[in-house]
């Protein structure tokens, strides 16, 4: 009975580090010519579980890139300064239009949880968020 339930604790603590991913907050509209801030977080949206920078969990991310593509095409890479929980990048809208903002990481470790029955993967990024700038 000890074994069963040390074991599905492990499995609890594997299943809940399993769950994070990567999300960008950004405003949903903008204003031409002023400057939109654009966060990147680590944790697990769902249960409001947001990591801090500097800890372990995130840094395992933290070689990603952000970048902004205009309502033209032309794409623009955001330098992003750490926070305590967040990144922070900004972007100015030169026309109005809608932006997409492209969170990318490639250097995201391969993850085998063949002994949990869930296999061998590695989670897919861009992500991609869209919004208006009037």
């Amino acid at each position: 009975m000890k074994k069963s339930v040390l074991l599905l604790l492990l499995f609890m603590v594997s299943a809940k580090s399993f769950a994070h991913f990567m999300w960008v907050e950004t405003a949903q509209t903008g204003k031409v010519n002023q400057k939109q801030e654009v966060k990147v977080y680590f944790g697990e949206y769902t249960y409001n579980v947001i990591e801090k920078v500097n800890e372990e969990a995130f840094g395992k991310m933290k070689k990603f890139t952000v970048w902004v593509v205009s309502p033209s095409g032309e794409k623009q890479q955001l330098m992003v300064t750490p926070g305590e929980t967040f990144y922070t990048g900004y972007f100015t809208p030169k026309t109005n239009g809608t932006y997409t903002v492209v969170l990318n990481n490639n250097e995201i470790d391969v993850i085998d949880y063949t002994q949990y029955d869930f296999g061998i993967f590695k989670n897919t990024l861009p992500f991609c968020s869209k919004g208006r700038s009037r």
